[in-house]
């Protein structure tokens, strides 16, 4: 009997583990907002956790988690005078399954520690809780602690969330994604934060609490932000440096170069380089 076989191609594969940790959050606790290149995934095991994730403002409860994806700038705080118990996976992979929701149920919350602890008996880890390498001579172990967080992402995105992550619906809130609407409208001009709050019909001071509550920095840092987002994709795309300030509305190339570095860590030059050679 002759056996063809089936090819398994682009099949999910985590390539890179940044941290996997726990942490129990105080009832006043609020992180300064932040993005980067990589997918988080956020699990809530008790307590609730506000969460700010592009435009969405959420409150994730007891056994529900969000997935940010890279470049999606995010803020998380104590929710409703609870101490959330939250469990934070920061992942690189490839062929990541398609899916619709951002937040989703976790049906086994006890599989969550399991994980972590897998990864930690793989791994090294540092105490900001980086991973810091494989443990040497020890392939099996931090191999199956990649395969059971595989797993657990691939059940998480298998189905569709029984329940959404509640919205919340406060005058705030809605100020806060209206703003975020403002800003991506007009992610290629260069508006003060006059310009900004007038948009929004909201007073300047108003605008700046909304964006420090939700986003832990200021209109402007977000606006931004949002810019080297759109620029990272130009450079990928193959948009030359000079171009990409201009589209943006950055004064001239000089200070663009300088807001990409200090948001990136890396000149827009050097991006572009290192984007060629992979």
């Amino acid at each position: 009997m002759i056996y063809e076989g089936t090819m398994v191609e682009d099949s999910f594969t985590i390539t890179t583990i940044y941290t996997a940790f726990e942490r129990l959050f105080p009832e006043d606790y609020a992180f300064k907002g932040e993005y980067h290149n990589f997918y988080e995934l956020v699990v809530v095991t008790d307590g609730e956790l506000g969460v700010a994730a592009g435009s969405d403002i959420l409150t994730l409860k007891q056994g529900q988690a969000i997935l940010h994806e890279p470049m999606e700038y995010h803020n998380v705080w104590s929710e409703n005078k609870t101490t959330p118990h939250v469990f934070i996976f920061s992942f690189q992979a490839v062929n990541m399954p398609g899916y619709q929701n951002k937040v989703f149920q976790i049906e086994d919350v006890q599989a969550v520690p399991r994980v972590l602890q897998a990864i930690h008996s793989g791994f090294e880890v540092e105490e900001d809780y980086k991973i810091a390498k494989k443990y040497a001579g020890d392939d099996t172990s931090w191999q199956s602690a990649v395969k059971n967080l595989e797993l657990f992402l691939l059940r998480l995105l298998s189905k569709e969330a029984e329940k959404q992550g509640s919205r919340l619906q406060s005058p705030m809130a809605k100020n806060y994604a209206r703003a975020m609407s403002v800003l991506e409208n007009h992610i290629h001009q260069n508006l003060s934060v006059g310009e900004i709050a007038r948009l929004c019909n909201m007073s300047e001071i108003s605008l700046q609490k909304t964006f420090s509550k939700y986003a832990g920095i200021g209109v402007r840092q977000y606006y931004n932000r949002l810019k080297i987002t759109a620029a990272t994709q130009m450079l990928q795309a193959g948009v030359a440096v000079k171009e990409c300030a201009k589209l943006l509305g950055f004064a001239n190339q000089n200070y663009f170069s300088t807001v990409f570095k200090r948001i990136t860590g890396t000149s827009p030059a050097d991006y572009k380089r290192e984007i060629k050679s992979q």
